[in-house]
């Protein structure tokens, strides 16, 4: 038994009879919702291209930098913290 689960018993054990049905009763609603399932590359490619899409719907395509601009900026940016505390 790993420590948090030692650490919820002790807790639940603590609590009074009516508590406790409260607390298996939301342990049993949380076991019973299904576990999201994978989804494939492709399918999670396919949601980003929509997603992106609604970005530029919404905002236009001239909105969103470059990837490259923006990976540079981070650099500079880490430069710059890293020559200052120099």
């Amino acid at each position: 038994m790993s420590t948090i689960e030692r650490e919820i018993l002790n807790y639940v054990t603590k609590l009074d009879t009516n508590m406790q049905k409260q607390v298996l009763e939301y342990v049993r609603e949380l076991t019973s919702i299904p576990l999201k399932t994978q989804i494939t590359l492709a399918e999670w490619l396919g949601q980003a291209e929509l997603f992106r899409e609604e970005l530029v719907a919404k905002y236009g395509s001239d909105h969103f930098g470059s990837v490259q601009n923006m990976v540079d900026d981070v650099r500079e940016e880490r430069l710059n913290d890293l020559m200052g505390r120099r």
